[in-house]
């Protein structure tokens, strides 16, 4: 039994590895972006902004907007830094409230992709620590109870909640 541990636990390890591997490239390709916007809008367009006043002529909507944006920008890049880092702070701090946790989980389930991988890594594992709990004598009430335990999703912990009270009641756990 403690081998079929072990060795789901290196599963766990190998899918959350390549799961991380596959959100970082995304994350780096978005922190690139922003940067680059970022240097645009302080660098570039400023620059630009100066030509179009040495030429004259009557800038097109967009490009005012564009200066407007930039000139905001560079004008109050420390307020607009501090309200970055406060919005972030404020998002994490909301997220550990239950109520955050909720919102959390349901734009996770949400990403179409995500919630593929997210749902597809829950249920294996539920389904290995189901039967490995089975499998060393615990009943099927006392592991379900467990999996509601240790789930880190308020969704999947309301389920499988459910999923104990129908099995409690009688039915099999493949109705329920």
């Amino acid at each position: 039994m403690l081998e079929q541990i072990t060795v789901q636990m290196i599963k766990e390890a190998e899918i959350k590895r390549k799961v991380k591997g596959a959100l970082t490239y995304p994350a780096f390709v978005l922190v690139i972006a922003v940067g680059a916007i970022a240097a645009l809008v302080t660098f570039v367009v400023p620059a630009m902004s100066g030509l179009f006043d040495q030429i004259g002529g009557e800038l097109p909507l967009t490009t005012k907007i564009m200066v407007a944006i930039s000139d905001f920008a560079t004008d109050n890049i420390l307020y607009l830094f501090l309200g970055m880092v406060a919005l972030i702070g404020g998002i994490i701090l909301y997220f550990r409230t239950p109520r955050g946790k909720r919102t959390k989980d349901t734009i996770i389930l949400n990403i179409p992709v995500i919630k593929q991988v997210v749902i597809k890594g829950f249920m294996a594992r539920t389904a290995r620590n189901i039967a490995l709990l089975i499998g060393g004598g615990v009943t099927i009430t006392d592991a379900l109870d467990l999996v509601i335990e240790t789930s880190d999703n308020v969704h999947f912990r309301e389920a499988f909640t459910r999923v104990r009270s129908d099995v409690s009641d009688g039915l099999l756990l493949s109705q329920a």
